[in-house]
């Protein structure tokens, strides 16, 4: 292959150079190698005085003014590409790094919301644990001896509270008093009197008798005050004054019950059928063979009875004498009332303790 024949250069050819700087310039060629510029040659170096200074330039390209500008402005072109290439690449990197930080720091939010879900679940789960322990407490609060307590203690708040006012809830005038209490066979007569109790069928039988306004005060304290005190010989070795001294809650339960049915019941007028309840009893018991004998204690201004001599058989069998004392207590509620001017077998005796009553009470 044969070599490409060297062009021959002439003063009027002008040449592109380069600075050390990267600045460019075209001048003329004879101003290159103090002017000698036969033997130049592309990409060397060669002096150039320039500002009255020299300086090493590397020759880039020979040839006319028009060619070295075209050249000129290639080498721009080519440089500028190569730099935007380069921005172009840093700019490529700077958004990775951008998109790379962006992505961590996504990141560390989504981590943070997850710890913060985490926590707000273990406080719920916190919360409904301590709720469900309330539960279980609360519904472990009474135990089954608590509720038997509790019921127990309801029992009695019937029993003293209840009153016999009707109230806006009662449209049959019920009240409490008059409930049949939740697990026993007794009901109370007076709120102010809650341990005087009386049995229900008793109650009812006597809340009957003063339902009917035929029925006479009397009648229906007698029944209710015999009911609490039902032992013969307890009525027939007393009076009066004995009575309200041993049974002072009885007797005045009683009273109260009977005037809330009754209102014009007077308290006097129940002592005086005390009087005669025990008196009846005494002349009763005479009959089926007790003897009594009077006496007065010091300081006393009324007699007391004891019983001296009981009949055979109560000495032998009690059992029948208790069976003739609930025959005659029987009898006896069923009287309305006793005559005290009533002669019998034993008015001898009966006129010496009638006496003894009145003086007594």
């Amino acid at each position: 292959m044969n070599k490409e024949k060297k062009k021959e250069l002439s003063e009027n050819d002008m040449a592109l150079i380069e600075f050390d700087d990267g600045s460019r310039d075209i001048i003329r060629i004879i101003e290159l190698n103090n002017r000698n510029f036969s033997n130049l040659n592309i990409g060397k170096k060669y002096s150039f005085k320039f500002e009255n200074k020299w300086n090493l330039v590397r020759l880039k390209f020979i040839g006319t003014w028009e060619d070295c500008h075209q050249e000129f402005e290639k080498i721009s072109e080519m440089e500028e590409s190569e730099k935007n290439k380069s921005t172009q690449n840093v700019s490529i990197n700077q958004t990775g790094r951008f998109k790379n930080s962006d992505i961590v720091e996504r990141i560390k939010q989504l981590e943070l919301a997850l710890i913060e879900k985490e926590i707000k679940i273990q406080k719920m789960e916190k919360k409904l644990q301590e709720q469900e322990e309330i539960n279980l407490a609360l519904k472990n609060t009474f135990s089954d001896r608590d509720i038997a307590f509790l019921k127990q203690a309801s029992i009695n708040f019937l029993k003293i509270f209840g009153n016999n006012e009707e109230t806006e809830e009662s449209s049959e005038n019920e009240n409490l008093i008059n409930f049949p209490v939740y697990n026993t066979d007794c009901s109370i007569l007076s709120k102010n009197f809650p341990d005087v109790t009386l049995p229900l069928d008793v109650k009812y039988k006597v809340q009957s008798y003063l339902s009917n306004p035929n029925e006479t005060p009397s009648s229906a304290f007698r029944k209710v005050i015999t009911a609490l005190i039902p032992d013969s010989e307890e009525w027939a070795t007393s009076n009066r004054i004995l009575i309200v001294d041993r049974y002072k809650d009885q007797v005045h339960a009683s009273y109260e019950y009977v005037k809330m049915f009754k209102p014009g019941f007077d308290y006097n007028a129940a002592e005086a059928e005390l009087r005669k309840i025990a008196s009846e009893r005494r002349r009763d018991l005479k009959k089926i063979g007790y003897i009594f004998e009077t006496y007065k204690d010091t300081n006393e201004t009324f007699c007391r009875y004891r019983i001296v001599h009981r009949p055979f058989v109560a000495e032998n069998q009690d059992c029948c004498l208790d069976e003739l004392k609930k025959d005659i207590s029987h009898s006896f509620n069923d009287t309305e009332y006793y005559d005290e001017n009533f002669q019998d077998d034993f008015s001898e005796s009966s006129k010496r303790q009638k006496m003894c009553d009145h003086e007594s009470d």
